[in-house]
């Protein structure tokens, strides 16, 4: 009875929720309230919360990116929305990369080892809704005067009102700004 407390225990270990009886020729699927016995209480329960998980069909399940919570998590706003706060933890992530928040990055930049301060510059693009030049990617903005911006990096003239895009008008139009 030892090795298959042992063979549970690894099935749940490797996330799976629905076990199968060892024996090759047999088909029956374990029954956890039955297995209990054999199994530590911490296991018994990690089972039961793998056949929560499964049983939630046809959602977009994840897991908090930090390592320390791991909540499981399920989207509620159908991949609308890029920061998420986990109810657990309180901490903030990319939904789309599933990584710890990356503020005023792109995904495809928040890979890159970054120190403190290029962190807290990007927690300041993000806060003051900074948009990008389409030149070089340099955070830009707006302060007054003419449409006309020239980007200092790569010396690209564009107008600022055509960096806004349908997604930011919504955005700002959501929390309560203007884009005129």
């Amino acid at each position: 009875m030892k090795c298959i407390g042992s063979y549970i225990q690894a099935k749940v270990e490797q996330n799976t929720a629905t076990i199968h009886c060892p024996d090759k020729k047999c088909d029956i699927t374990l029954d956890p309230v039955e297995c209990q016995p054999l199994i530590t209480n911490e296991i018994f329960v990690k089972l039961c919360d793998r056949l929560c998980e499964s049983a939630i069909a046809g959602s977009n399940k994840y897991y908090c990116p930090y390592q320390q919570c791991s909540e499981f998590l399920i989207d509620e706003c159908d991949g609308r929305t890029n920061r998420c706060k986990c109810p657990r933890c309180k901490r903030l992530f990319c939904y789309k990369c599933r990584i710890p928040w990356h503020a005023g990055y792109y995904c495809s930049e928040s890979h890159q080892r970054r120190d403190s301060n290029e962190k807290k510059f990007g927690v300041l693009v993000e806060k003051m809704k900074w948009t990008r030049c389409p030149g070089c990617g340099q955070p830009i903005e707006h302060a007054g005067g003419c449409l006309s911006v020239i980007c200092r990096y790569v010396y690209h003239q564009h107008r600022f009102s055509c960096l806004v895009t349908k997604l930011q008008i919504w955005y700002y139009k959501f929390r309560g700004v203007s884009v005129n």
